[in-house]
């Protein structure tokens, strides 16, 4: 099997079918108190195994910063998330090593945002996202906003270098819609922030929520009047919507319908995902229906009957997804909201 099938090709199969079924992901449940906002509210397995990161052997430049296995490119979420992950540990156990990673890419962060559409403080990805449409040069809601969670812990360690103010210039492109540049996505009274800040925009779960939680940080830090007024829409829309990310069996992944009607539930990592960031939201704003909805998806996965659904609806998107790739946005498909 290693000899047939590359790496990456393994990792997907594994992840789709999964032989262990463990969805414990480590949080922290957030305090709206203090000072400082401590370690950031979600970690990752750093490691090579089916759940993990690919952070043990991969590649960095010369300053550091860790970039993609394949290509050695710079991947804004990769280098916040390796950040925050590195700054949890130097608060736990005050190893430089830690220290000097979490440094490292707070520092990219603060040096890299360039301008999208005239708009400041973007973290423009230089490679194309095809399943979404995405040309080079795309953004996102995501990175934005794990950007600000670890701008402002590089701001609490390193108060005199400038992180304070690169975090304000991420939360620019949020005050701005996709079709103008921004990363936000509007119908009605709903407000979505887009992990891949194109049109259409396809409403991925768990990058709105990554983007949500670095407003919340910020938040904490200025009380800009701006800044809450997009939590309290962002939250009235994840409430909202959060039915329809619910396959009464496993939770989805985004809002995207395949051109034949098929939607791709979400591979067991991100199903945990969800579940620990329900369950952080839901301290964050003190609203029970998020931990609700948390304990629900974690039943999901020790019902046999649920796992079976979720296994039958990725072998059922197969021939899409490797074939006609009709559920795709090149490929026809599109988001539940228009």
């Amino acid at each position: 099997m290693q000899q047939v099938l590359p790496r990456k090709y393994r990792r997907s199969i594994a992840l789709a079918f999964p032989v262990r079924w463990q969805a414990d992901r480590p949080y922290r449940l957030a305090s709206p108190h203090g000072d400082t906002l401590g370690p950031y509210y979600i970690d990752w397995f750093p490691g090579q195994q089916t759940l993990g990161e690919d952070w043990t052997c991969a590649p960095f430049d010369e300053r550091g910063v860790i970039l993609t296995p394949q290509g050695g490119k710079y991947h804004p979420v990769r280098i916040a998330q390796f950040g925050l992950h590195h700054h949890a540990a130097w608060l736990a156990n005050g190893e430089h090593r830690s220290y000097e990673h979490f440094v490292h890419q707070a520092r990219w962060l603060r040096d890299r945002h360039t301008q999208s559409n005239g708009i400041p403080g973007a973290y423009a990805y230089d490679f194309p996202n095809a399943p979404y449409g995405a040309d080079a040069g795309w953004i996102s809601g995501m990175a934005q906003g794990e950007a600000i969670s670890l701008l402002l812990r590089a701001a609490e360690a390193c108060p005199n270098d400038g992180y304070f103010d690169a975090a304000l210039a991420a939360a620019q492109v949020f005050r701005h819609d996709v079709r103008d540049g921004g990363v936000c996505w509007r119908e009605g009274k709903l407000l979505f922030f887009e992990e891949i800040a194109v049109a259409p925009a396809t409403h991925i779960l768990n990058g709105n929520i990554f983007a949500y939680w670095g407003l919340w940080d910020l938040h904490r830090k200025t009380g800009d009047a701006w800044i809450g007024g997009l939590l309290g829409n962002a939250l009235e829309t994840i409430c909202q919507t959060l039915p329809l990310y619910d396959a009464g069996y496993w939770s989805y992944y985004d809002l995207l319908v395949s051109k034949n009607g098929h939607r791709r539930v979400a591979v067991l990592k991100y199903h945990a995902i969800h579940i620990a960031q329900l369950r952080v939201l839901s301290a964050m704003t003190s609203n029970a229906r998020l931990g609700d909805v948390a304990n629900r998806w974690a039943a999901y996965v020790n019902d046999p009957l649920c796992r079976a659904r979720m296994l039958a609806n990725t072998l059922a998107g197969l021939p899409e997804r490797f074939g006609t790739k009709t559920d795709t946005i090149p490929g026809g498909a599109q988001p539940l909201l228009q």
